[in-house]
């Protein structure tokens, strides 16, 4: 996976699609919520230093 060593060795944040469609739901029926910008993650982590072997090996392929 070619990316910067930060990126690589850091923390990625996660969420789902029907958490996203739950909060794009909610913004645009609030009043309150107009012209406000907004980040949602189910607040699980993981790290592509961890994950792209696993990820590999689930496709039968070898991660470098």
């Amino acid at each position: 996976m070619p990316t910067k060593q930060r990126y690589w060795e850091g923390a990625e944040d996660m969420s789902y699609a029907s958490l996203i469609a739950d909060l794009t739901i909610f913004a645009l029926t609030q009043r309150l919520c107009a012209n406000e910008a907004f980040n949602v993650t189910k607040g699980q982590y993981f790290s592509w230093l961890y994950m792209w072997p696993r990820l590999a090996k689930c496709l039968g392929a070898k991660a470098k």
